[in-house]
């Protein structure tokens, strides 16, 4: 007990910090917290998937979905908000349906996802946290929030929320698909990219994933699935600049994205080779 509650000071604090702090020293930060809660060794996971219940196939990471208590209660002393202990205990009542419908679904998704980009996955495991507090759904380190979970079950009871839970960690973990592959491009900029240079990090960061989600639900036969995102998407503050991607998708077409994600540079590891 007393080594909880040392680590609920600890992290309490650099939750603190990190909400004040700058943004260069917030992804500092972030990336150290994707040490412990976000992405391991290359293939230790694999090697031990099947005896410690995580959802994996072949060719793509291996994930397990777990909810975080202690990110959660340290990011509500932070913020001085009190968590909602009716989504808490929602989300701990689901937290094994979550995982069902993510090895129902996910692995697929991933799976075509390399097909439709013609790009292997650059890492090989992941460890998604759900929280239920103000911070928001990020890639790296991998954390969902459950409160568009919620929005999904409100527009549309338990297939609704499920089908916001898959899309959402999908598209966290699309997020780091898509910037390791841009990792290998001159500035990590492509020539699309480079076209639409002056819109915002936002609006750039989510043009090829827009492009990969729409071809790969429309592959696996999934439009409903996504059509019913779109509607929870419009809600959030961010709203305009996701329309703003999917509009700029729409006008050059998912298939250039998508096709300069196939034709990019090899990998450092690829070119040792």
């Amino acid at each position: 007990m007393r080594h909880r509650v040392i680590s609920n000071r600890v992290t309490a604090g650099m939750l603190t910090w990190m909400f004040s702090c700058n943004c260069v020293q917030r992804t500092a930060f972030l990336l150290l917290l994707a040490l412990a809660i976000g992405i391991g060794p290359v293939t230790k996971l694999q090697a031990q998937s099947r005896s410690r219940g995580i959802t994996t196939g072949p060719d793509v990471p291996a994930v397990k979905i777990e909810y975080s208590a202690l990110l959660d209660d340290s990011c509500s002393q932070s913020t001085n908000r009190p968590l909602d202990a009716d989504l808490v205990a929602h989300v701990a009542a689901m937290l094994q349906v979550y995982r069902a419908q993510w090895a129902a679904r996910g692995p697929e998704l991933l799976r075509t996802e390399s097909e439709v980009a013609g790009q292997p996955f650059a890492y090989h495991e992941a460890f998604p946290a759900i929280i239920t507090c103000d911070l928001p759904s990020i890639s790296f380190p991998l954390i969902l929030n459950a409160r568009l979970f919620r929005a999904g079950r409100a527009a549309g009871s338990e297939p609704g929320e499920m089908a916001v839970f898959v899309n959402v960690l999908w598209h966290e973990m699309s997020h780091r698909f898509v910037h390791d592959i841009r990792d290998r491009f001159p500035g990590r900029m492509t020539p699309l990219l480079s076209k639409y240079s002056t819109e915002p990090p936002v609006v750039i960061n989510h043009l090829h994933l827009y492009a990969i989600e729409q071809l790969v639900y429309r592959r696996l036969g999934m439009q409903q699935d996504l059509e019913f995102m779109r509607t929870i998407q419009r809600q959030p503050r961010h709203a305009a600049v996701f329309e703003r991607a999917q509009e700029i998708v729409a006008k050059e077409g998912a298939e250039a994205f998508v096709q300069e994600l196939r034709t990019a540079p090899p990998s450092r590891d690829s070119s040792n080779k």
